[in-house]
């Protein structure tokens, strides 16, 4: 019955988590991005150059790797073995081990249906981070230790779970030890400190083994003892405590039915010396757990994404339970109440706004669709993309990119500002004048698809560096669709890849670096207004009836000119006149294109671009070609 039970409350979860599709977050290209990497053989990397570990998920990475090896889709491959993850900790819930005499077979299912409707576990199914397979690995780890026959073996082959747990998650070690503790606590209940020491080593020697592996490969291959990510996010300040209490306590509100009747059993155990060890077991990893996301301050990501555990555990506390209702009529009576917590707890789950949110977010997405036309555009020669979203864009791209945050930057990680510790977790370092010496190509502020200005430390201080305003070039990048993406981008003029390194003599200007002299930005910068068509995802301008573009201080040879504008190499229709002006503003020239014209010794021009016909122009480049001198 127990078959049956599992096979159907799985059909419950799978569709549980269906409804959240196709919610993945940007954290979990991070991880996808390094698989990638893996797999191509540019190694436990995120991007070209020093190594960072901007991972804080090792297994994880290597699973998602062994799906890539295999030619699967990673982003498929996060949902696919997330899912798997999450039913079998369901199929440990479901044949939890315990066996009161003539219980009903709908006994079995109870406990298990809170963790089929539970909002984050079915989230963070699709999700494509490792939450599921934390929780799979922990709740089995559990299934052996509280097995009444527990021997040896089960010790070993929990500790070896756990084991992997460290290595799921930096923090993982914080299960293995509470586990390790409840079981010698047990040991000693049941005599002698030999058995004890026996116990805790059996439970504790896995994990420690593959920690300290893990410690050593850190070291001898990112020069570091810890993960580039505890630089970025442990913070442990007061300020952090509070976010942390008002997160577990505002997401613990939404599990309340779950945790009323968890606690519920866990006390009739106690009172009744009922397999108190196993419910001891339990409730050390579930407090331990609570207190440590306390005290890193909680989580920025959506769905509770940080107590996905708490539903599982409480469900076991609630499978533990049924040992203490022999009676027919006790029996019965437990049974209603776990049917009234369960049908309070489905709907708090569904209206959870933070789940809901999961299902809404489709960023990530836009960032893909955003992510086409510059491969297609730059892929030829990569252009170096800054970003505050380590995942999205680079992960889209394939890009060699510069992580403004630090996740995946060794110097912003190690040059943390005073008041760190005080703002959002994982998002409050940034080095302005670092990025701007590392001259990205293309800059890209805040979430997908992103913002014109400066959202974090870093894009603020980025921002305000004259030498940022002078070299870089504000350009949203638009989709014809319904609704409408606009996707803001900072392009470095001067830049061989996206830009223009020297036009002295003469050559292409892209027309996404002409800007609208109507529409401004910044400092009162004028910005430009490029799109790109889903057809063949290329860049183009597309400059309605009425409007002018323009670019300023091109430095040209002395000399006679000629611009003519293209699309794709070809002329652009009529409608379209070209104006060039000295730096002063006086007038050198003007008329239809080609336009030829003359520039006379030092100083920078100006090319101005306006539609006087009634329909839409579209160019690719403005072709400037010297003609003599």
């Amino acid at each position: 019955m127990r078959f049956v039970a599992f096979f159907a409350l799985a059909a419950l979860l799978t569709a549980h988590a269906w409804l959240y599709l196709p919610f993945v977050v940007d954290d979990a290209l991070i991880s996808m991005r390094y698989a990638e990497r893996l797999v191509a053989g540019h190694g436990l990397t995120w991007t070209d150059g020093e190594r960072v570990e901007g991972y804080s998920n090792l297994l994880w990475v290597l699973l998602l790797a062994g799906w890539r090896a295999l030619g699967g889709d990673l982003v498929l491959g996060g949902r696919v073995l997330g899912l798997l993850c999450s039913l079998l900790a369901l199929a440990a819930v479901v044949t939890w081990p315990v066996r009161p005499s003539a219980e009903r077979p709908v006994a079995h299912w109870l406990p298990g249906a809170f963790v089929a409707a539970s909002g984050p576990i079915a989230v963070w199914s699709v999700g494509g981070l490792e939450q599921s397979l934390l929780i799979a690995l922990l709740v089995w780890a559990l299934w052996l230790l509280a097995r009444p026959a527990r021997g040896p073996r089960d010790e070993w082959a929990a500790g070896a779970l756990l084991g992997l747990l460290c290595w799921t998650r930096p923090d993982g070690p914080s299960f293995a030890v509470a586990s390790a503790a409840a079981v010698g606590w047990a040991a000693w209940r049941q005599g002698g400190r030999g058995r004890v020491r026996d116990s805790v080593l059996r439970v504790l020697l896995p994990p420690a083994l593959l920690v300290a592996t893990q410690l050593a490969f850190r070291r001898l291959y990112y020069h570091d003892w810890l993960p580039n990510t505890a630089y970025v996010k442990i913070g442990l300040t007061l300020e952090r405590v509070e976010v942390g209490l008002v997160y577990v306590g505002y997401g613990l509100v939404f599990m309340l039915p779950l945790l009323l009747l968890a606690g519920a059993a866990a006390w009739a155990c106690w009172r009744r010396n009922e397999r108190r060890d196993v419910t001891a077991l339990v409730l050390a990893s579930l407090f331990t757990w609570c207190a440590y996301v306390v005290a890193v301050g909680g989580d920025v990501l959506p769905a509770w994404r940080q107590l996905v555990p708490v539903a599982p555990l409480g469900a076991l506390l609630v499978a533990n339970g049924r040992a203490c209702w022999e009676a027919p009529r006790s029996r019965e009576a437990w049974l209603a109440t776990q049917l009234v917590a369960l049908l309070a707890f489905l709907p708090l789950q569904l209206l959870d706004p933070q789940n809901r949110g999961a299902a809404k977010q489709d960023r990530e997405w836009d960032a893909k669709r955003i992510a086409a036309p510059l491969v297609r555009a730059f892929a030829a020669d990569p252009p170096l993309i800054a970003v505050d979203a380590a995942g999205s864009l680079p992960f889209w791209t394939g890009f060699p990119s510069l992580d403004m945050l630090g996740l995946a930057d060794r110097f912003i990680a190690r040059h943390r500002p005073k008041d760190f510790g005080k703002g959002i977790r994982g998002h409050e370092l940034g080095n302005g004048r670092y990025v701007l010496g590392r001259q990205p190509d293309i800059v890209s502020f805040g979430a997908p698809p992103g913002s014109l200005v400066g959202v974090f430390r870093g894009g603020i201080e980025l921002q305000s560096q004259p030498e940022f305003l002078r070299d870089y070039v504000p350009v949203l990048l638009r989709a014809r669709v319904d609704p409408p993406l606009i996707a803001p981008l900072w392009f470095r003029f001067d830049s061989p890849r996206v830009g223009v390194a020297s036009i002295e003599g003469g050559g292409a200007l892209p027309a996404y670096l002409l800007q609208d002299e109507f529409h401004r930005v910044g400092a009162g910068m004028p910005v430009a207004l490029t799109e790109w068509s889903d057809a063949d995802q290329a860049l183009v301008l597309r400059m309605a009836p009425g409007s002018t573009v323009l670019r300023r201080g091109l430095s040209l040879r002395p000399g006679a000119w000629e611009a003519e504008p293209s699309l794709a190499g070809a002329p652009v229709a009529s409608g379209l006149v070209v104006e060039v002006a000295e730096a002063s503003g006086a007038p050198l020239s003007g008329g239809p294109p080609p336009l030829r014209f003359s520039v006379p010794g030092g100083g920078g021009i100006t090319l101005r671009l306006s539609v006087r016909g009634d329909t839409d122009v579209v160019l690719s480049e403005v072709v400037l070609t010297q003609r003599g001198q």
